[in-house]
C-alpha cells in the first residue's frame, strides 16, 4: 500500500476523532492506536482485529455509542490489500449505512478522491462537457439566428472544432487525468486494455503539451530579440535544436539573424509597437512610458553569475509584461471567435477594425498593469530567495530593497519587513508603507471571514502590532461590532432558522419570531443571520452597519439548545460537502442571454460538470 493513502486513513480517523464528543488530546482508545500502528505497519490483519475488539466493546455498551466503530471500519477497508476501484466501492456503502449525515457525507467526499474513482469520474465529466458544449453553442447559434444575426453561423464551425478535436493547449483537468492515469498504471492495478487506453491518453496530452511549449518557446525567443536579449536567445535557441530536432531550421535561423544584426539594442531601447489607427499616440506614449518606467525598465543588475538567477527572472517579467500589454493573455490579439466574428460583420472591413480593437485593448491592459503587475512576480522573489540562500554576499543593499519591493507588489508585507529587519536596512519610510498597506490587506481580509476566533486574532493583530497605521481604527470599530471575541461561534442562516422554527421553539429559544420571518415591515436580522455562543447567548444584528446584539439565554436550557445549533451546523456542512461532489444538481438546464452590438440572443444551456478542484494549482 502507498504512503500516501495510509496517510489519508490516519488524517481520517483522527479528524473524525477530533470531530466526535471525546476530545483526542483527552482520550484516545488503546485499540485506535493498535488498529492505526496496524495501518502504518501495512498490517490489515492487525487493523481488523482492533475493529472486532471496538465491536464488541460497542455491545456490551450499546448505549453509549462512541463511533469509534465506523471510524475503524473506514481505516480497514483504507488498510486493505485490495484495488482503488474496490476501496472506492467498499467506501461507498459502509457511507450509506451510517445515520450521522455529516460523517456520511465526508466520507462520500473521500471515496470520490480515490484515485481510480477520481480518473473515472474526471473523464466521464470531461466527455459530457465537450458534448454539451456544442449543444450549447448549436442552440445559441440557432437563437442568433432567429433574431436576425445569420452571421452567427461564421463563428459556429470555430467553436465545434475547438471542442470536439480539443486542438488546444491542454487544461488543468487534462493534465490531472494523464497524471492519474499514469498513477493507476504504475501501480498494477489496470488491465491490459485500462493501460492501452491510459497510455493513448498520456501520448496525446504529451504532444499537445509539447506543441504547447514549442509554441511559447519560439515566443520567447521573438520577444527576447525584440528586448535585445541576445545572450537569452542564443541559450533558447540552442537548447530548442535538443528539444525540437524537426525544428532545427527554424531555431538556426534564428541564431543566423542573430550574428548578422549589425546593432545590438539594449533591453532600454525597447521598440515601441505602433498604435492602432484612432488610437491617441500622446495617450499611448504615455502608457507605455509608465509600464516600462515601473515594471519593464531593467534594474542596474550586475554581471556577476552569482546573481545570474535574478537577471533572468526580471528578463523573463519585462518580456511577460511587454507580451501582456500588447497581445493580452493568451499571447494573441484576437481570438479566433472573434476574429470570424468581426470578419462576418464587417466584410473587407475587418482587418482595420480588429487593428482598432487591438490598440484599445493594449491601451485598456496599460491601465491595468498601473494598478498592479503580478506577471513573474513570485519567480522574481524566488530568485532573490535562491541568490541569498547561496551567494548572499553577491546582493547590494539596492538588490535587498528591490527584493523587499518586488514582496510588497506580491502583498507578502512581512517578508518585505523580514528582509529589512534581517539585513540592518534603515528605510523609515518604505517600513512606514509597508506597515500600512499590510493592516489594510489584513482588515480587508477580515471582513470576508465569520465572526470567530479567527477574525478576532487577525483584527487584534492589526491593533496591537500595527496600531499606527491608518487601518489600525478601521480594525478597532470592526472589533466592537464583532458578536464575541476569542470564543468559537456557530453561524445559523436564517433559512435554517425557519427550517427548525419548531425545534427551536421547543428546545426553549428566546428570539422573537418576528426578526427573522421574511417580512422586512416587521423588522429582519442581516443576511449573516445569528450567531450561537456556547455560553449561552445569541448574537444578532438587522444591518451590516448596526452593532451586534446579545439575547441570553435561559440557563437550563442552554446544554439542549447548543446540541440543537450544532446539529444545525452539521446539517449545512452536509449539505455543502454534498455539493461538492456535485449530487445537488436540481435541473440541469439554466437560460442565458446576451445583447450588445455584436450578438443578441436568449437560448436555454445545459449546466455543465464542475470539474475544478482545490488542488488543480498542482498541475499548472
Amino acid at each position: 500500500m502507498s504512503c500516501t493513502h495510509l496517510s489519508l486513513s490516519a488524517l481520517f480517523l483522527l479528524s473524525l476523532l477530533l470531530s466526535g464528543p471525546t476530545r483526542a488530546e483527552e482520550f484516545v482508545p488503546a485499540v485506535v492506536h493498535d488498529a492505526l500502528a496496524g495501518a502504518l505497519a501495512e498490517n490489515p490483519k492487525r487493523v481488523s482485529s482492533a475493529k472486532e475488539v471496538a465491536e464488541r466493546d460497542q455491545m456490551r455498551n450499546s448505549d453509549q455509542p462512541d463511533g469509534i466503530v465506523d471510524d475503524l471500519a473506514v481505516l480497514e477497508i483504507l488498510s486493505a490489500s485490495t484495488t482503488q476501484r474496490e476501496k472506492g466501492i467498499e467506501l461507498r456503502k459502509l457511507a450509506k449505512k451510517m445515520n450521522d449525515r455529516v460523517a456520511r457525507e465526508r466520507l462520500l467526499l473521500l471515496a470520490s478522491q480515490v484515485e481510480e474513482v477520481e480518473l473515472t469520474d474526471l473523464q466521464r465529466r470531461r466527455r459530457l462537457n465537450q458534448v454539451t458544449g456544442v449543444v450549447n453553442r448549436a442552440w445559441q447559434t440557432t437563437s442568433e439566428v432567429l433574431a436576425g444575426q445569420p452571421r452567427a453561423l461564421a463563428v459556429a464551425g470555430t467553436d465545434a472544432v475547438a471542442a470536439v478535436t480539443g486542438r488546444r493547449e491542454p487544461s488543468v483537468v487534462d493534465k490531472k487525468i494523464g497524471y492519474l492515469a499514469r498513477m493507476r498504471e504504475a501501480k498494477g492495478e489496470a488491465t491490459p486494455e485500462e493501460i492501452e487506453k491510459g497510455r493513448a491518453l498520456v501520448a496525446s496530452l504529451e504532444e499537445r503539451k509539447s506543441k504547447t511549449l514549442l509554441r511559447s518557446w519560439k515566443d520567447s525567443i521573438k520577444e527576447s530579440r525584440k528586448l535585445g536579449e541576445r545572450g537569452r536567445v542564443e541559450r533558447l535557441s540552442r537548447v530548442g535544436i535538443s528539444l525540437w530536432p524537426e525544428e532545427r531550421e527554424w531555431f538556426e535561423e534564428q541564431l543566423r539573424e542573430l550574428n548578422s544584426d549589425d546593432e545590438q539594442p539594449s533591453a532600454n531601447e525597447l521598440p515601441a509597437p505602433q498604435p492602432a489607427d484612432g488610437l491617441d499616440d500622446a495617450g499611448y506614449g504615455l502608457i507605455r512610458k509608465k509600464i516600462l518606467d515601473s515594471e519593464a525598465a531593467p534594474k542596474a543588475i550586475s554581471v556577476d553569475s552569482a546573481k545570474r538567477p535574478i537577471g533572468s527572472a526580471l528578463a523573463d517579467r519585462r518580456s511577460k509584461t511587454l507580451n501582456y500589454l500588447l497581445f493580452g493573455d493568451s499571447g494573441f490579439g484576437v481570438s479566433p471567435h472573434g476574429m470570424a466574428r468581426t470578419a462576418a460583420r464587417h466584410g473587407t472591413d475587418a482587418p482595420a477594425v480588429v487593428g482598432l480593437a487591438q490598440g484599445v485593448q493594449t491601451a485598456l491592459r496599460g491601465v491595468t498593469l498601473l494598478f498592479g503587475n503580478r506577471l513573474g512576480l513570485e519567480e522574481s522573489i524566488d530568485a532573490y530567495a535562491k541568490v541569498d540562500r547561496e551567494n548572499p554576499e553577491a546582493l547590494s543593499t539596492e538588490d535587498y530593497l528591490e527584493w523587499a519591493d518586488l514582496c510588497a507588489r506580491a502583498d507578502r508585507y512581512a517578508d518585505a519587513l523580514e528582509i529589512l529587519e534581517r539585513k540592518g536596512i534603515e528605510d523609515p519610510n518604505r517600513e512606514e508603507k509597508y506597515r500600512a498597506k499590510w493592516a489594510a490587506a489584513i482588515v480587508r481580509r477580515s471582513k470576508e471571514l465569520p465572526a470567530g476566533p479567527d477574525r478576532f486574532k487577525a483584527l487584534k493583530f492589526v491593533t496591537e502590532s500595527l496600531s499606527d497605521t491608518p487601518s489600525a481604527r478601521k480594525a478597532r470599530e470592526l472589533l466592537e461590532e464583532m458578536p464575541t471575541t476569542e470564543r468559537p461561534v456557530v453561524q445559523v442562516s436564517r433559512e435554517d432558522l425557519r427550517d427548525y422554527e419548531g425545534s427551536l421553539a421547543q428546545t426553549g429559544l428566546r428570539f422573537q419570531r418576528e426578526w427573522w420571518d421574511g417580512d422586512k415591515r416587521n423588522g429582519e436580522i442581516g443576511e449573516e443571520g445569528v450567531y450561537w455562543d456556547p455560553k449561552g447567548s445569541l448574537w444578532y444584528r438587522v444591518g451590516k452597519r448596526t452593532a451586534w446584539r446579545e439575547v441570553l439565554q435561559d440557563a437550563s436550557r442552554v446544554p439542549a439548545l447548543s446540541g440543537l445549533f450544532t446539529r444545525i451546523n452539521e446539517e449545512a456542512i452536509a449539505r455543502r460537502l454534498a455539493d461538492e461532489r456535485g449530487q445537488n444538481r436540481k435541473f440541469p438546464i439554466e437560460i442565458e442571454g446576451a445583447t450588445g452590438p455584436d450578438s443578441t440572443y436568449v437560448t436555454p444551456k445545459i449546466v455543465q460538470f464542475e470539474v475544478d478542484k482545490d488542488e488543480d494549482g498542482l498541475f499548472q
